[in-house]
């Protein structure tokens, strides 16, 4: 069966319409300033577990900060923070088995001069990946518009 042309020509302008839409309307997240989206390392040690069984982390996390305003609704000022751990390795006390970890995390929170945020991350022997664990980081912002953002982080048990 055949469309009447009347039919095409009204279903056309619609599904452009309709597919264009999303695009124009989707809001552009812009950095404060240029500068905001460098990597910062952060030192990280700290322990987990306990007895002969607690785990010994060390190295560094890679957060990259960045300052984004809300140009559309005139909100407030958000810090996303993208979150590195892969190069954070742990070491069991009584046997010196060797942790590792590859997590990620994107967070996106208010932009205040100070926050205690807390980020928990898988970690698992590099040997037996299927036996993972645990373990929380706890990272303290602090914001200074003259300095910018300062983070520093230590890790327990979640």
């Amino acid at each position: 069966m055949q469309t009447p042309l009347s039919w095409k020509r009204l279903l056309r302008p619609a599904l452009l319409a309709a597919l264009a839409a999303p695009l124009i309307a989707a809001p552009v997240a812009v950095p404060a300033a240029a500068n905001d989206s460098a990597i910062v390392p952060v030192s990280v040690h700290g322990t987990t577990g306990f007895g002969s069984d607690h785990v010994l982390f060390s190295g560094e996390m890679s957060i990259t900060p960045r300052i984004i305003d809300d140009p559309v609704f005139k909100g407030p000022p958000v810090l996303e923070l993208i979150i590195d751990f892969s190069n954070v390795k742990g070491v069991q006390a009584a046997n010196g088995k060797r942790f590792a970890t590859d997590a990620h995390a994107v967070l996106h929170r208010p932009l205040l001069a100070f926050e205690q945020i807390e980020v928990t991350f898988p970690y698992a022997p590099a040997d037996d990946p299927a036996s993972s664990r645990t373990a929380k980081a706890t990272i303290d912002i602090t914001f200074n518009p003259k300095s910018g953002v300062r983070i520093t982080s230590k890790i327990s048990d979640p």
